[in-house]
């Protein structure tokens, strides 16, 4: 094996997977960001007890 090729195996492969499971953890990140803002708000319902004491 030539260093060239021993070069290419070890470091240029292994950092090319690792720049494309970057882009891929990333754009996950945003696509569940997105679905997180898109979805809608669960509406909370508070009992008469807690109205009361919210508003004193």
């Amino acid at each position: 094996m030539t260093l060239r090729m021993a070069l290419f195996l070890f470091v240029a492969v292994p950092v090319f997977f690792a720049a494309v499971c970057h882009v891929v953890a990333v754009v996950l990140d945003l696509v569940e960001a997105a679905w997180f803002a898109a979805r809608p708000k669960p509406k909370t319902q508070r009992s008469p007890l807690r109205e009361k004491e919210f508003h004193q």
